[in-house]
């Protein structure tokens, strides 16, 4: 009898040995397939500024189907060259309607620098909204920085002839300025903050940008600093302030490295934190202290 319980108490200890190093094996099995799973995941969909290759795409997917600001609409501007026929992706621009003209764009004046000599067309697509013809190209240059106080803008007619523009503007690759850290007032009244016509996305303004004198090779035009990442290749994007004017991407640091330097002394100098630099010119309309 005793040998019986002993042999039961053996036999229940194996069946519970058993039992757990089935749970064990159950529980290693389940992490197994799990962490399987894991590293099996497609990557997220959200990619850094850092990864963008595709400019044109990367805008594109930004375009909100909100209207930012009436009668403007934004619009991408494609480069296609006489001679050989290449063509790609240049620059973002707004198209408006002027009341004696019919279509204009606006944009930065930087692409029609000197240093770039190129024989080529240029056609407008818009982001959101219809042109009245199949094919818009720019074909005369209205306006300039030289009616714009040094802003990198230029005003350009559109129409359904393909022309060659002339590359005309003193504005240089490289660039010497200083950044001003402060409210910022542009004809009396406090601009806080630039609305994206592309995304539609809101964002602080944070002080002046001022590009050195004619000595240093650039034309010492001021800029305002929206709080903004924008990469190489958004040049020309508009943007409305509250006051309904509207304003030009210049561009920003062009470099990670660069961007971050300029963000860290923003905060050491104001004790704010900012996420991007964004130099913009303007205003061009709106309505402002001065009746202009």
């Amino acid at each position: 009898m005793k040998h019986r319980k002993e042999r039961n108490r053996h036999e229940l200890k194996k069946e519970r040995e058993f039992r757990k190093f089935v749970i064990i094996s159950l529980v290693v099995i389940l992490g197994i397939v799990a962490f399987g799973f894991y590293i099996s995941r497609p990557p997220s969909p959200n990619i850094s500024h850092a990864q963008v290759k595709d400019i044109e795409s990367y805008i594109r997917a930004k375009v909100t189907q909100q209207t930012v600001m009436r009668g403007a609409y934004p619009a991408l501007i494609y480069y296609k060259t006489v001679d050989t026929g290449i063509e790609g992706f240049l620059c973002s621009g707004t198209v408006f309607t002027d009341p004696a003209r019919g279509l204009q764009i606006i944009t930065a004046e930087h692409v029609f620098r000197k240093d770039m000599k190129a024989n080529h067309t240029l056609e407008v697509k818009l982001l959101r909204g219809e042109l009245n013809t199949a094919h818009c190209y720019i074909n005369g240059i209205v306006r300039n920085s030289k009616d714009f106080n040094g802003y990198d803008m230029v005003v350009c007619d559109i129409s359904d002839t393909p022309t060659v523009p002339n590359q005309f503007s003193d504005y240089t690759h490289e660039e010497t300025g200083k950044s001003f850290y402060a409210n910022v007032v542009i004809l009396g009244k406090k601009l806080p903050t630039v609305r994206s016509i592309v995304s539609g996305e809101t964002f602080p303004t944070i002080g002046y940008y001022r590009l050195g004198d004619e000595s240093a090779g650039t034309n010492g035009a001021v800029f305002i600093i929206a709080d903004c990442h924008m990469e190489s290749g958004e040049s020309g994007t508009g943007f409305v302030d509250p006051n309904g004017g509207l304003w030009i991407l210049h561009g920003g640091p062009g470099d990670p490295d660069r961007e971050r330097q300029i963000l860290d002394e923003y905060q050491s100098i104001t004790k704010k934190t900012a996420s991007g630099i964004a130099l913009l010119s303007g205003p061009y309309g709106g309505s402002y202290d001065d009746g202009k």
